[in-house]
């Protein structure tokens, strides 16, 4: 094993990457780590080269360390660190290694402070011995500490076979922290092939116009790489080379380039844009949604501060409540129907009443998959937004299904706003 202060390790390392649980495999657990450590690990120009997604069975875990640590470099690993009969991630590695578990004292009265309310709180009697198996240790491992939860990680380094691994625990809640705090440290030591990588965030265009844009600005550049990830929000696109300065040049014009559709001051995506928007200008918003279901308020509650913002929105799923809360005239209803531009209007206007905002945002549409008619399709969506005394009310026809649809109206009414604001 080689101690923490190594240099790197190898020539031409890779960076892997291990899934460790039934859960990701059968589907019922969505494998966010693989996304977030991608994504870190893009901040320094490093793609993983691997991943492997296992079950929790010994086996198989053994067989996928095998292949990932049968070449130098970086190998990182989520799940399987917790207190059940199927976590045995830790044993296994430890084994895999010829090392030895060995049950540490401070840990375990660190997990008895942390877990013992809980179990008092709720009647549960005395505390499983199987949660202290979280606190056994590798002698020779470099302890990661967890702030969030009670499993901490480790860092293995082999010599023999070049390679380090970094073990983290499952929830993303605990192993991305972790993460974060290792991660710089660790990609020099295994001496991976760092890049210069900016990412530069839109929305409001679709990935296909995005990508001619970028490559319009990379015209001519030597050896740029260029890499897009597209969801509902928007795109984020990845530009990485050796050469930082031309880099740093091609990143500013796509910026200037993109415009109203960049994502600016340090927002991760539009929602946290608008509030920090609106906080600038001490300004508030509220929100009358239908078929979203809420879906908007929701994003926008995810941010921390947006409560200074942020006032409320109505959910005025049912005609009635259209009516009855937001003031929507029946007869609006009846003549024009609930998925209509004058429905959006009225919304709006009733949202200003009851909530008396700055700035305001209305949807009402169709997300399907049924409820369409020639006229009115699935994925028909009308979005009414006010600002300081202006009113628009835009028609919108989003494709894919209806978890798509809902997505796309929440992401496209916020972009519809802030045109509003900044113009």
């Amino acid at each position: 094993m080689q101690n923490k202060n190594s240099r790197k390790m190898a020539n031409n390392p890779r960076t892997a990457v291990l899934s460790i649980g039934n859960e990701l495999l059968a589907g019922s657990t969505l494998n966010r780590n693989m996304s977030l450590i991608g994504q870190k690990l893009a901040e320094f120009g490093v793609e993983p080269e691997l991943q492997i997604s296992v079950p929790d069975t010994a086996s198989k875990l053994t067989e996928a360390l095998e292949i990932l640590c049968s070449k130098p470099g970086l190998v990182i690993s989520t799940g399987g660190l917790g207190p059940t009969s199927d976590d045995i991630t830790k044993k296994v590695i430890a084994t895999f290694f010829g090392l030895k578990l060995r049950r540490d004292k401070a840990t375990e009265e660190r997990i008895r402070r942390r877990v013992q309310s809980y179990w008092r709180n709720r009647g549960a009697g005395s505390i499983p011995a199987s949660v202290f198996n979280q606190a056994d240790l590798i002698p020779g491992a470099e302890t990661v500490p967890n702030e969030v939860g009670t499993a901490p990680g480790f860092i293995i380094r082999d010599r023999k076979r070049k390679v380090i691994v970094l073990v983290l625990p499952g929830p993303p809640s605990e192993a991305m922290p972790m993460l974060d705090r290792s991660i710089e440290d660790l990609v020099k030591e295994a001496g991976l092939p760092v890049q210069s990588c900016r990412r530069i965030l839109t929305s409001g265009l679709p990935e296909s116009l995005v990508e001619r844009i970028t490559e319009e600005i990379l015209d001519g550049a030597p050896s740029p790489l260029p890499a897009y990830c597209a969801s509902a929000d928007g795109t984020r696109i990845y530009l990485k080379s050796k050469d930082s300065k031309m880099i740093e040049a091609k990143a500013l014009a796509l910026e200037k380039k993109l415009g109203i559709n960049l994502i600016t001051r340090g927002a991760e995506n539009i929602f946290e844009e608008i509030i920090l928007i609106l906080k600038e200008r001490g300004q508030t918003l509220s929100a009358a949604e239908s078929c979203t279901g809420g879906l908007l308020a929701k994003r926008i509650t995810d941010i921390p501060g947006s409560s200074e913002v942020f006032k409320g929105a109505i959910v005025s799923y049912d005609n009635n409540i259209k009516e009855k809360i937001l003031g929507v005239n029946r007869k609006t209803i009846q003549k024009h129907g609930a998925v209509s531009a004058e429905c959006a209007e009225e919304m709006l206007n009733g949202a200003k009443k009851l909530f008396n905002t700055n700035a305001l945002v209305s949807i009402t549409g169709i997300a399907g998959p049924g409820g369409g008619t020639k006229t009115k399709p699935v994925g028909l969506v009308f979005i009414g937004t006010s600002y300081r005394g202006k009113c628009e009310i835009r028609r919108h026809v989003f494709g894919g299904a209806r978890g798509q649809v809902r997505e796309r109206a929440a992401a496209t009414a916020m972009n519809q706003l802030k045109q509003m604001i900044l113009f």
